[in-house]
């Protein structure tokens, strides 16, 4: 069922400028980096979590949100 999900949210971004959704991915990215260097992991995965969560709110589908938060 995720799969299906992910598919149906990948087809919400597909119709979004994606630019500022990309640029706050990047930061979150340097931060999990940061953590992984630091072998902090639960921090690590906390930031997961939120790169993860900010590519759902982004395709701003209320179904998705509610299914996949």
């Amino acid at each position: 069922m995720r799969a299906s999900l992910e598919v149906q949210l990948i087809s919400e971004l597909a119709t979004k400028p994606l630019e500022p959704l990309l640029e706050a991915l990047d930061q979150t990215c340097v931060v999990m980096r940061c953590h992984f260097e630091k072998k902090d992991l639960d921090a690590y995965f906390a930031e997961n979590a939120k790169f993860h969560q900010m590519i759902i709110d982004f395709a701003q589908n209320r179904i998705l949100l509610e299914v996949l938060a």
